[in-house]
């Protein structure tokens, strides 16, 4: 009656039920009951249990039976509510419910629906009524019966074939294979599937895995023959009951599966993202930009030949003209003195008087004199300021002159006083401080990471590719594994390789390194003392990314093999050998000791798993992305990686300064026995290249002082050209070359460019700004430009400038002074505003660059119009007297003394400035650099941005051989953290609502939830570089925290007396406190929450003594078990507790939270009390879902009203393979536009004080954050530089406008034609380049202002005149000053062991100087000829 009663109520929830119990009309069973072992598995095997043989109808169900069926089984309950017959005992139904423990776990709770569809395929083979229909016996085994048949020879059934429409085992498998597995970032297929993995497997591959007796799980062999038809060849039929898609409940009051377990769930699309290029096209195939330039360029043109073609023939028509080279300039013609053409208005007044070296002219007597008086308040400002500078300075310069030593021995003291900061100077070598700015925002949250979780660990690699050598057996090899397909395997898969490639591990994890500790003993340590071992103390192994701990690092079981006879396809004999378990490794990293065929397992000895990208290179494709299915077994290089525990350098913990310490000293023993060994123990068929975590900061290091001699000899080639070349010798003869040249003043010119640098860094030392390589690699070169040039037109315009016979030799100085200070006044302030201003930059390294320069330049002209000016005086009076230079001792004679212009003066003067001066020569010029301007513009937008890390290392670097081995063999993107700040507790993670925020799988977790957008965001990974779905630790807590306590599975427990956690590891005897108070603690690990934190603790790690009665075997065999990892809580479990309170009595309790519904979330109390346990529980054979080693650094724990709330946390992805500079900032772009669209989600609608930070941080953000904005930096910079010169400019000229915006253009050309020649030249955009760019700028104006400013000041008929005169005395000086002089050092650059300064220094100085000197000596003389300003006011009062 009761169970009548019990089938009447279970009638409504049937009613629409998809019932597979009467689906045919007769049948019977196949078997009944179980029975006793397998003969053929004596004990001790307890795994193969037999079924009876039983031939006869369906049994009716009990009272007990049907509850389990409605739990496991409900499809099998009659619609109509009576009672059900079944094919299955009570012991099968118990049997196959603790079996489902482990699909429950992985499936139950985030795929209900999955799960529902699973047991399907179970329950019918073993219960349904009518099971002979579709189930055949092949094979039947006679045995002693065990239990009640004890004593009895029974007939058991040892294997079948069940019969399975092709439909039901497709719709079963699609409705599954999306589920996902947070903590191996992997479907929940890597561990159903067997030696298939996730990847290779198929609908009928997992159907066949689980019903196979090799899998070391199914008591006997189920095998599944597959039909698309409804009836086999011997009248059997192919069982196909119903199956509910993935996105529908299959139950009232269940839930369907969510987005990341069943795409057909998804309602999001995802996201488009737009170019970051400036990619466009107008015309098909031809590129916007570089088309709309070509019509700028031809339709400019045009109109510019047009107008000199018109200007032409109006001026041949004797039309007037107004012509701004006038005398009077722009003002009103009735103060001119007639009204006729300004075209003779300025030759009238002026009569030319020869002289060989300078034009000079003079105003005729005849004609009206102009005054201040007539000129406006700007023009007046104009000259008034440009007589008191040059007066100041004739005053000066005749000081100076008066005055030698004086003037020398006081400048000298102030620069040296200023250098002697240099004692106090830091340098700055770390490349996070050389190119992360303090206050920018991956700095900020990677200071945050670090300090409230742990810093990224540090990692030793050794790449290891190997050299096809027949002669050792290192070749390629054809395999042919078991389902006969023809393999082509890499050499590293050979046995001898792979032997040495293990011998290698062993020797590096017995390398010894010596420390000494705080107490000043000296002890020695090897590699356990510093590496990661994510399951210590339980497993006290290193974490080494290997492919031999698929052997766990064990030659013996490297030449494991194993006969079979009956194979693995179609019964073929086979021999098992490592090749066969390499590729069952490789589909599945977590393959148990039990499903592989040689019974060895693939975890390693560290006790996880290791996935084949990790440490297998070159099986990729070249040119392409990863392979959807890749082929592990072609790769030709193993990826050897040592994980070392890190610790954070800014820490003041003595124990973090010791770990760190530790660290980077085994590293060091490490790269030196990796030198030795590649250099007498590596064999020949082995390519090697190996890193550390401390080598990049070391070579960087070396590279200060590896390029010392390249830098000298450059130097030492200036200076020689310097020394001589400043000289004039107007006969070869030894006593007029002694007499006439300046090696002497040249040299003492650039000692003070180099104390001018020195005091730069000095002053800079006591001010406390640290100091960079770029400092001394980059400075020296800008102030030599500037300072010899300024030195060349001194000297050489004294030269020029015949003293007059009214003027003392120190009058003379102080004119010479007085005309050109001036000028070097203008260039020098323009730089130095130019450089101080680009120190509002925030990269550290431009800031430290700007600073320094703009300091450098200022001290060098102050030292140059002091000291050099003394210098000059002292070596025109030895000349004037006649002395030898350096040995001043020795006087020369008079006669011999004759003055003589330079041979670039006579070129200038007689060959070039006429030449370029011809009308069509200047408009071809124009044209010419007008389309040279429109082809830079075109293509500078495409200047690539970032800088490879290889370029970074010298030629000769270990390092460089390790990155390039990087590009080439790496297989797996770095790690990627999604850290949600909730340091303010805006997030309730006790709350539901909170945790449907950010979780994956769950019931009622959002898409748009943290997990749920990273998940939908890596489906396609080659537009959001996340290649994998995240590891969410909410989804393990509550899988953990509800997985039901059984004999197998003991996660969530305490201990009843003490009311401490129970590791998974105690059983159910009943323990003393006294055994409790006895159980070892641990210390904690970098990365772990410290044991204070816990409450009665100390027993939770396993006791050590437990250890060494566990075989390593077992141990596998039990960590494979995919065990329980993550039991997600029992679906339909409906307050069933007979069978717990078994477990009720022993020394541990089931937490509360295993006994509530299935959907239902721990309560904030709950939470509040197993979340620290969660995180501080080590994975074992009872509980391999603990969250220690996946998320026991993830999350931060504070007390909150004496309960644990989360603080912040993080979730773990894998970016894809990042390769290039753009890969990897784009990357972090991506990476950020998650997060924010997270934000989006999060925040909309809560309060503002409420608002949750997430951010992304991968360990290379800090480098590459800087690319995200480099085209906004460098603008920036760049438009800082040229407003400051052109200010300055402006100023300095007199408030000359034309003069100012000349001189701007003169430069923005330069920069953007250098930006081309950067295109061309394959020259990245960085930080490097950007301070290249910047003193570009500084050093175009060297090219500029000296002659725009020579031109303002000419006196000539007309422009064209004007500017012959100034290309002719001024463009000598240019052209000899910087061009020539810094040609042949940077020549020699191009020899550099490195490559930053063969390819950011060599190139781009050439470039500058190259193009510079094109703009500044052909350019702007044809340009000043067309539009030059007016005539200097001052200079034309003066004159007159």
């Amino acid at each position: 009656m009761e169970i009548l009663v019990l089938a009447a109520c279970l009638v409504p929830a049937l009613a629409v039920s998809d019932s597979s119990y009467s689906m045919y009309s007769s049948g019977q069973c196949v078997w009944y009951d179980k029975c006793g072992q397998d003969p053929d598995y004596p004990p001790p095997d307890t795994q193969h249990y037999l079924m009876c043989k039983y031939d006869g109808p369906a049994k009716s169900a009990s009272e007990r039976q049907i509850e389990i069926l409605q739990e496991i089984c409900p499809h099998l309950l009659p619609e109509d509510g009576s009672l059900p017959s079944l094919c299955c005992s009570l012991n099968q139904l118990e049997d196959m419910k603790k079996n489902f423990e482990l699909p429950k776990g992985l499936i139950g709770q985030t795929c209900p629906t999955c799960y529902y569809n699973f047991r399907k395929n179970f329950c019918d083979v073993t219960c349904h009524p009518k099971q002979s229909n579709f189930v055949r016996v092949d094979k039947v085994a006679t045995g002693p019966g065990d239990e009640e048949y004890k004593g009895q020879e029974k007939e058991m059934v040892k294997s079948v074939t069940y019969f399975v429409s092709e439909e039901f085992n497709e719709r079963t498998y699609e409705s599954c294979k999306n589920v996902q597995f947070p903590a191996q970032s992997d479907t929940v297929m890597g561990l159903l599937c067997g030696a298939y993995g996730s990847k290779k497997c198929t609908a009928k591959r997992w159907f066949d895995y689980m019903g196979s007796i090799s899998n070391g799980y199914s008591p006997f062999q189920i095998s599944y023959e597959y039909g698309s038809s409804q009836i086999s060849k011997d009248n059997h039929t192919y069982h196909n009951p119903s199956v509910t898609s993935c996105n529908l409940p299959a139950q009232p009051g269940m839930s369907g599966c969510g987005c990341a377990d069943c795409p057909k769930a998804c309602t999001l699309n995802i996201p488009q993202f737009a170019d970051r290029d400036l990619n466009f096209e107008i015309v098909r195939g031809v590129d916007g930009l570089v088309f709309i330039m070509i019509i700028v360029f031809v339709v400019g043109s045009i109109i510019f030949v047009a107008v000199v073609c018109a200007s032409d023939k109006l001026t041949k028509s004797n039309l007037e003209i107004r012509d701004d080279d006038s005398l009077y300039g722009d003002m009103p013609a009735e103060s001119q003195k007639d009204n006729g053409s300004r075209r003779g208005s300025v030759t009238t007044p002026l009569k030319d008087l020869p002289s060989p070296s300078k034009i000079s002219y003079v105003v005729d007597p005849n004609e009206e004199k102009l005054s201040m008086e007539n000129l406006n308040f700007l023009d007046k400002l104009g000259a008034t300021f440009e007589n008191n500078m040059t007066n100041f300075f004739t005053w000066w310069g005749t000081l100076a002159a008066k005055y030698p030593l004086p003037v020398i021995i006081l400048s000298i003291a102030f620069a040296v006083g200023l250098s002697t900061g240099v004692i106090y100077l830091e340098v700055t070598t770390d490349p996070i401080e050389l190119w992360a700015s303090p206050t920018s925002r991956s700095r900020v949250e990677k200071d945050f990471f670090d300090s409230t979780f742990r810093p990224f660990y540090r990692t030793a690699q050794v790449i290891i590719h190997a050299k096809e050598m027949p002669e050792h057996n290192v070749t390629r090899f054809n395999f042919t594994d078991h389902l006969r397909n023809q393999l082509d395997f890499g050499p590293i898969f050979n046995k001898n390789f792979m032997k040495e490639v293990l011998k290698l591990q062993q020797k590096i994890e017995e390398l010894q390194f010596k420390y000494k500790e705080s107490d000043g003993t000296e002890n020695t340590y090897n590699l356990k003392k510093v590496c990661n071992k994510p399951l210590s103390p339980e497993i006290n192994e290193c974490n080494i990314q290997n492919v031999l701990a698929y052997w766990q690092d064990d030659e013996a079981l490297l030449e494991r093999e194993k006969f079979d006879p009956e194979g693995n396809d179609g019964g073929v004999p086979r021999n098992w050998t490592y090749l066969d378990h390499f590729l069952a490794c490789a589909n599945n990293p977590t393959l148990t000791a039990q499903s592989d065929k040689l019974n060895i397992g693939c975890m390693s000895k560290w006790g996880g798993p290791v996935n084949p990208y990790y440490c297998l290179g070159g099986f990729i494709p070249k040119g392409s992305s990863f392979p959807e299915n890749p082929e592990y077994h072609r790769a030709d290089a193993v990826v050897m990686s040592i994980i070392v525990d890190n610790y954070d350098a800014k820490s003041k913990d003595p124990k973090d300064i010791r770990g760190l310490e530790r660290a980077m000293e085994w590293e060091k023993v490490f790269i030196d026995f990796m030198h030795e060994w590649e250099k007498n123990e590596k064999p020949e068929y082995m390519e090697i290249a190996f890193n550390s975590e401390r080598s990049i900061e070391d070579e960087l290091d070396k590279e200060t002082y590896g390029d010392i001699v390249t830098i000298a000899i450059s130097y030492i080639i200036m200076f020689v050209y310097i020394t001589f070349s400043l000289g004039q010798t107007s006969k070869c003869t030894v006593s007029m070359f002694m007499i006439e040249s300046k090696i002497t003043l040249g040299l003492g010119g650039v000692m003070i460019v180099l104390l001018s640098v020195a005091a730069s860094i000095g002053t800079f030392g006591f001010v406390g700004v640290p100091a960079t390589l770029i400092i001394f690699e980059i400075i020296p070169f800008l102030v030599l430009a500037v300072g010899v040039d300024n030195i060349f037109i001194l000297v050489q315009t004294y030269q020029r400038e015949p003293r007059k016979e009214y003027e003392s030799h120190a009058e003379h100085v102080g004119r010479v002074v007085g005309e050109v200070a001036p000028s070097m006044l203008l260039s020098s302030v323009s730089e130095s505003t130019c450089f101080f201003l680009g120190a509002l930059s925030d990269m550290p390294a431009v800031r430290a660059f700007a600073l320094y320069a703009g300091m450098a330049l200022l001290v060098d002209f102050l030292m140059q119009i002091t000291c050099f000016v003394a210098l000059l005086s002292l070596d025109m009076m030895r000349q004037e007297s006649n002395r030898f230079d350096i040995l001043c001792c020795v006087r020369g004679s008079k006669k011999d003394q004759e003055k003589s212009e330079g041979m670039l003066f006579r070129l200038f003067k007689h060959l070039y400035g006429p030449f370029l001066m011809k009308k069509w020569v200047r408009a071809s010029v124009m044209v010419i650099f007008f389309g040279w301007a429109c082809s830079s513009v075109a293509v500078v937008p495409k200047i690539e941005i970032g800088l490879d890390a290889e370029i970074s290392m010298p030629d000769n670097s270990f390092v460089l051989k390790y990155f390039t081995f990087l590009k080439e063999y790496l297989s797996v993107g770095p790690p990627v953290y999604f850290v949600v700040n909730n340091t303010r507790g805006q997030l309730d993670l006790s709350s539901e609502e909170d945790q449907n925020k950010l979780c994956l799988g769950l019931p009622g977790c959002s898409e748009n939830s943290l997990a749920g957008q990273i998940f939908n965001w890596q489906k396609a990974p080659e537009s959001t570089y996340i290649a994998t779905a995240p590891m969410p630790w909410i989804d393990g807590y509550i899988t953990w925290a509800k997985a039901d306590v059984t004999e197998s599975v003991k996660c969530c427990r305490y201990y009843k007396e003490s009311n401490g956690f129970c590791p998974s590891h105690i059983g159910d005897e009943p323990v003393s406190s006294e055994t409790e108070d006895k159980i070892p603690i641990p210390t904690p690990k970098e990365g772990q929450l410290d044991d204070s934190m816990f409450k009665n603790y100390d027993e939770f790690y396993y006791d050590v003594t437990e250890k060494t009665n566990k075989s390593r075997q077992k141990r596998q065999g039990d960590y494979g078990d995919y065990g329980d990892y993550g039991d997600y809580g029992d679906y339909g479990d409906y307050g069933d507790t007979s069978v717990v309170n078994k477990f009720l009595n022993g020394a541990c309790l089931p937490c509360e939270t295993t006994f509530s519904d299935h959907e239902q979330r721990p309560t904030a109390e709950q939470f509040g009390e197993t979340i620290e346990w969660f995180l501080k529980a080590n994975p074992g054979e009872k509980c391999p879902s603990a969250g220690h080693a996946a998320y026991g650094a993830s999350v931060k724990l504070s007390k909150k009203d004496g309960s644990n709330s989360v603080g912040s946390s993080n979730m773990m992805a894998f970016h894809s393979i990042l390769k290039t500079s753009k890969d990897y900032y784009m990357a972090l772009a991506r990476a950020r536009e998650l997060t924010d669209s997270v934000m989006e989600f999060m925040n909309n609608g809560t309060d503002p004080d409420k608002h949750v930070n997430i951010f992304p941080y991968s360990v290379f953000y800090v480098f590459y954050e800087q690319y995200l904005t480099m085209w906004q930096d460098t603008l920036q910079s760049l438009a800082i530089s040229l407003t400051a010169i052109f200010l300055v400019t402006f100023v300095l000229m007199g408030f000359d406008l034309v003069s100012s915006c000349i001189n701007l253009l003169l430069i923005i050309l330069i920069v953007l034609n250098l930006g081309g020649l950067m295109y061309w030249w394959h020259i990245t955009l960085n930080a490097v380049s950007l301070v290249n760019l910047v003193m570009a700028v500084g050093i175009s104006v060297e090219f500029c202002s000296h002659m725009t400013r020579a031109f303002s000041v000419n006196i000539g008929k007309d422009r064209t005149e004007r500017a012959r005169n100034v290309l002719t005395n001024m463009g000598s000086s240019v052209l000899s000053g910087i061009t020539l002089t810094k040609f042949g050092g940077i020549v020699v650059l191009a020899f550099a062991k490195s490559q930053i300064f063969s390819i950011f220094y060599f190139r781009m100085y050439l470039g500058i100087v190259l193009i510079g000197a094109a703009h500044g000596l052909i350019l702007l003389p044809v340009l000043l000829s067309y539009c030059g300003p007016r005539i200097n006011v001052a200079k034309l009062i003066n004159s007159q």
